[in-house]
């Protein structure tokens, strides 16, 4: 069975800061990481 994708840390840091910078310009956090193609689940673990 595939494990999925393995995100290297500084992909995932560009990614962080994007939702952050997504939701100060007043976006939902959930489209913003919606739109990154990266789960709910996966984001909360990373933050």
């Amino acid at each position: 069975m595939p494990k999925g994708k393995r995100h290297t840390p500084e992909p995932i840091v560009r990614i962080l800061r994007d939702v952050e910078t997504g939701h100060a310009a007043g976006r939902h956090i959930a489209q913003t990481y919606q739109d990154l193609a990266i789960s709910e689940k996966t984001y909360y673990c990373w933050y």
